[in-house]
C-alpha cells in the first residue's frame, strides 16, 4: 500500500459488500449491513447514490468480467465454512488481513465463547478501529486487534503476545490477502497454523493461478487487476496452481483438504439464480484441516 496509508483495495471490497447489501434477499448473494460504516469520499458518493451504484456496477463488470461477483461468493462461502466451524466448536477465529471485515460484528455466536484476532496492517487496522468506535462508542469485548507487516514482521510472536492460545480449536480466515504478499509469508503463514494451532482448527483461503502473479494470464480480468493493484500500490506477488495446491497443503501438514475452482462456486451459489451473475476464473478458495500432531 502506499504512503503506509490504509487499504484502498480492502475500501473498495468494502464498497462491493455495501452495494450487495442493498439487494432484495432473493437477488444477493451476501449480507454486510455493517460494510457501510467504512466507506468515506468516492466510495461514500457512489454508495450514497443510485446511478453512480449502477455505473459502478456496470463500469466494474465490462472492466473486469466476474470480478465483483467472485468476491461475493468468496465472502458468502467463507461465511457459510465459518458458521460450520462455529458449530464444530471453535474456541478462536483469527483473520487474517483483516480489512474492513465484519464477521465479529455479523456473526451473534461469536460475541459468546469464541476471542476473535483482527490480523492486519497498522494503517488499515488503524481506521477501522476509529471507525468502529466512532460508529459503536467502544471496540468488540470479544475482538483483539493484532497489528503485523505480514511481509517483514513474525505472526507468530505478534499473536502469541496477544494472548493467542496454541492448544485450542481455530479457524484462519485469509480473504483476499495471499495475492500481495511474497511466496516466504505465505509458507511462514500457513506453517504457523500447522505449528501452533489446537486439534481439529482449519484454514480457509483464496488465491490466484500463478499466471496473474508473473502477467501471462490471458484474461482481461488479470491485466486490468494487476494494473490497478499496482497503481494502489498493493501489486500481486503470489499465485499457486489448481492442480497443486492439494499436494501443497498436504506436504505442510493439512488433511481433508477441498478446493473449490469457479465452476464450483457458480455450481453452489448460482446454479438457481435468476441474475444470470458469471464469476471470474481467476478465483479459487480451498480449505483444510490441520492433521493431528505425531
Amino acid at each position: 500500500m502506499q504512503n503506509q496509508e490504509p487499504s484502498q483495495t480492502a475500501l473498495r471490497v468494502a464498497l462491493s459488500r455495501a452495494i450487495e447489501s442493498r439487494y432484495p434477499e432473493t437477488r444477493r448473494i451476501c449480507w454486510d449491513p455493517f460494510a457501510q460504516y467504512f466507506l468515506c469520499g468516492q466510495t461514500r458518493k457512489i454508495y450514497d447514490s443510485w446511478l453512480r451504484r449502477k455505473l459502478f456496477c456496470l463500469r466494474s463488470e465490462k472492466m473486469a468480467p466476474g470480478v465483483i461477483g467472485s468476491v461475493m461468493v468468496r465472502t458468502r462461502f467463507i461465511d457459510d465454512y465459518l458458521a460450520v466451524c462455529i458449530a464444530a466448536g471453535i474456541k478462536q477465529l483469527v483473520i487474517l488481513g483483516a480489512g474492513y471485515d465484519t464477521r465479529a460484528l455479523r456473526f451473534e455466536a461469536l460475541k459468546k465463547e469464541v476471542t476473535v484476532f483482527e490480523v492486519d496492517h497498522p494503517a488499515t487496522q488503524q481506521r477501522k478501529t476509529a471507525v468502529l468506535q466512532n460508529r459503536f462508542g467502544d471496540l468488540p469485548e470479544h475482538v483483539v486487534f493484532v497489528a503485523v507487516r505480514f511481509n517483514s514482521e513474525s505472526l507468530a510472536d505478534k499473536l502469541l503476545t496477544a494472548g493467542y492460545q496454541t492448544d485450542v480449536q481455530t479457524l484462519f480466515i485469509w480473504e483476499g490477502v495471499t495475492y500481495y504478499i511474497t511466496v516466504q509469508a505465505v509458507d511462514d503463514t500457513i506453517t504457523f497454523v500447522t505449528d501452533y494451532s489446537g486439534q481439529g482448527s482449519s484454514i480457509v483461503f483464496d488465491y490466484f493461478p500463478p499466471s496473474v502473479a508473473d502477467g501471462t494470464c490471458h484474461l482481461k480480468e488479470a491485466r486490468v487487476l494487476r494494473s490497478l493493484f499496482a497503481q494502489l500500490g498493493e501489486g500481486v506477488t503470489f499465485g499457486i496452481a489448481p492442480e497443486s495446491i492439494e499436494t501443497y497443503l498436504a506436504a505442510k501438514g493439512f488433511g481433508q483438504i477441498r478446493n473449490y475452482t469457479h465452476q464450483d462456486l457458480q455450481e453452489k451459489y448460482l446454479k438457481n439464480s435468476k441474475q444470470h451473475r458469471r464469476l471470474s476464473e481467476l478465483f479459487a478458495i480451498a480449505h483444510a484441516t490441520v492433521l493431528a500432531k505425531d
